[in-house]
């Protein structure tokens, strides 16, 4: 498995926590305070080639 799609696991794991930890994770990374009352989406997030065609 080469990096690229190691990197590719990790972030679609730590993107999909639970709603709290995701939420304080954005807070932190992005200086910001949304409300653990907002919303969460999850969209489709796989590729299959490099040049980002959707696989879906």
């Amino acid at each position: 498995m080469n990096t690229a799609i190691k990197m590719d696991e990790l972030i679609k794991r730590l993107f999909h926590l639970s709603k709290k930890p995701l939420l304080n994770l954005l807070n932190a990374l992005y200086n910001d305070n949304i409300k653990e009352t907002t919303g969460v989406e999850y969209g489709g997030a796989e590729f299959v080639h490099d040049n980002l065609v959707k696989s879906m």
